[in-house]
């Protein structure tokens, strides 16, 4: 197994191959919602013949058939496809951690001219994509790929599945609280999927993002609902969100085109010209990346001193205590010493001056820091730099899954042949077995959390830092659909472990507070359009018994006692500080933020 959706299980077959099996409607999944499983049993009766008249030759970059697979007594029940090696799912391209520094805005309008031509090819086949979403695309350089062919619309098989950020509002049912499929979908409805998809990777946010604010109670519509009222970030009562990039890098025409499609309804295909003139370039005097003809920043004001050192609001002093030459991928303190690599003109960066060399982009780019070691995650494994200014000094490679490796002060920590390894000056230690597969980990000082999955079986544990053996009996919520992102933050007595999950066109997160024994202490759930410190937990940072997450309006403690989580306090005077989008490190002297190539100290009276 090296993968799960909501619908089907993915499993290595070898040779360049993958089978894709779905979901039978007595899978556990299911067990709870009547429709899913009459949705399974339906989707499995389609299939018997829907296959295997799937359009021949497929268009090039659509990851068709290659055949069908049977159960003994002859019913289909999945099929052969090839696999997409070194590929990302989109998603991750409307991620500003994952895409600053490393994926620059030509690769991605590189990448959307491809999927601009296979959509075209695909239309001109008698297909319509229909749920076209950011996690049936996979991206491999300048290379889109679509998967998930067998939901596609084609003949007389219509495409029953939708996501409600992409799904085009002209198809959805009247009178409902968020978007749901009610007519057949057009060769439009991918345009307007495109037109998102493409607005997301650019600027880290979707046509709907942000928090709508009406000045009249009367005027107040739910998160979910607002594409069925057009209400997008061009509405002036849409709080636009901080982490995404002004709207003003883009050039007029395509700002019109995205206002013309989420405001006044304007259908058809995507203009091409508008990917095909769009060029981007640096202000010299600012540093904005944009697609104008001039700055729109440094046209918009006059320029300003830099920004003091030293700032203060409120309760809160904000000090800068590093600036790197271009902006940072990742931060920690070890053994009390502000840890950082960023992007510079001659490759990666440490706080020492160390150059490590070009960075690995795309779905291997983990990075972890020590105050001796740089740990880059790379295709098949990961390797630890080792150096000092004048240069590196040792690089060591070792294997692993992908990005499957943690580090903390004392070890470096990996996955590799069926086992959870760490380093010992006596060589590789083995810790404990686990499945093949889809899995993942991370490590705190004191105890690491980790999980694996087989079919309808999640296993999640927890580890010694220092000591072998793995406790798998963690009973922490089941986990179902696709996962979309997990992550963990630790302090030295709790984990607090985050999920998000898409399933039946729904983001749904999830929050479990860990013991360093396996002891689940509290969970908590929710879906879009609740607490905005939701979208805040990977960048969170834990102390004790509090979460400490940023957003938009400042930085919120959570705090787990009495088996729940609760919002223990927030401090709106960091909000010129931070942002839902940045990170926060625990350090000496306060809480630590991320800010571009700055990295802020938070004192908070």
């Amino acid at each position: 197994m090296v993968g799960e959706g909501g619908e089907a299980i993915i499993y290595a077959l070898g040779g360049g191959r993958v089978a894709k099996v779905f979901k039978t409607p007595d899978h556990p999944d299911f067990a709870a919602d009547a429709s899913a499983r009459a949705a399974a049993e339906l989707r499995l009766d389609e299939h018997q013949t829907k296959l295997a008249a799937f359009p021949v030759p497929a268009p090039p970059r659509l990851v068709a058939p290659s055949s069908v697979l049977r159960d003994e007594g002859g019913r289909v029940v999945g099929y052969a496809m090839p696999f997409i090696d070194g590929a990302d799912l989109l998603i991750r391209y409307g991620e500003r951690s994952f895409r600053e520094g490393r994926v620059p805005d030509a690769a991605v309008c590189a990448l959307f001219r491809d999927l601009h031509a296979t959509l075209v090819a695909v239309h001109r086949a008698g297909i319509v994509v229909g749920d076209l979403n950011d996690l049936n695309i996979l991206a491999r350089g300048s290379e889109a790929w679509l998967i998930d062919a067998d939901s596609m619309q084609f003949g007389g098989y219509r495409s029953r599945v939708f996501t409600e950020r992409f799904l085009d509002p002209a198809l959805a049912a009247a009178g409902v609280s968020r978007p749901v499929l009610d007519r057949p979908y057009d060769e439009a409805a991918d345009w307007y999927a495109f037109a998102c998809l493409l607005m997301q990777s650019l600027l880290y946010v979707g046509p709907f993002g942000g928090v709508y604010r009406p000045r009249s109670a009367a005027e107040r519509v739910a998160h979910p609902a607002r594409p069925l009222h057009r209400i997008s970030i061009f509405h002036p009562d849409v709080r636009y969100p901080k982490p995404a990039r002004p709207l003003a890098i883009l050039p007029d025409a395509l700002i019109e085109h995205f206002r013309g499609v989420f405001e006044a309804g304007r259908r058809g295909p995507f203009p091409a010209d508008l990917l095909t003139t769009l060029h981007w370039t640096a202000c010299a005097r600012c540093g904005l990346t944009h697609a104008r003809g001039s700055c729109p920043a440094c046209r918009a004001a006059a320029p300003v001193s830099p920004l003091p050192a030293r700032r203060v609001r409120g309760t809160v002093t904000a000090t800068r205590v590093a600036r790197a030459p271009g902006p940072i991928l990742a931060a920690r303190f070890s053994a009390d010493r502000l840890c950082w690599l960023a992007t510079g003109p001659d490759g990666l960066v440490r706080e020492d001056g160390s150059v490590i060399g070009a960075f690995v982009t795309g779905r291997h780019s983990r990075v972890r820091l020590r105050t001796d070691a740089t740990f880059l995650g790379k295709a098949g494994g990961f390797a630890e730099y080792r150096g000092g200014p004048l240069g590196v000094e040792t690089v060591t490679e070792r294997l692993a899954g992908s990005a499957a490796f943690d580090a903390n002060d004392r070890h470096v920590y990996w996955m590799a042949d069926g086992a959870l390894w760490r380093d010992q000056a006596t060589g590789p230690d083995r810790i404990g077995d686990v499945a093949r597969g889809e899995s993942a980990f991370w490590v705190g000082a004191q105890f690491g959390l980790g999980y694996y999955r087989l079919q309808e079986l999640t296993v999640t544990f927890v580890f010694h830092a220092r000591a072998r053996g793995l406790n798998d009996g963690v009973r922490v919520p089941r986990l179902t659909g696709q996962l979309v992102a997990a992550g963990a933050a630790f302090s030295d007595d709790f984990c607090w472990y985050f999920r998000e999950t898409r399933e039946q066109g729904r983001v749904a997160r999830s929050l479990a507070v860990v013991a360093a024994d396996g002891a689940v202490v509290a969970t908590v759930a929710s879906e879009d359009g609740d607490a905005p410190w939701w979208a805040g937990l990977p960048g969170a940072c834990a102390a004790g018994t509090h979460l400490f997450v940023p957003t938009d309006d400042g930085i919120v403690r959570l705090t787990v006692g009495d088996g729940a989580v609760r919002v223990t306090a927030d401090f709106p005077d960091t909000e010129p500080f931070v942002s839902g989008g940045q990170r926060l490190l625990p350090g000496p002297g306060g809480i630590h933020a991320i800010a571009g190539s700055d990295i802020l100290r938070l004192q908070i009276r």
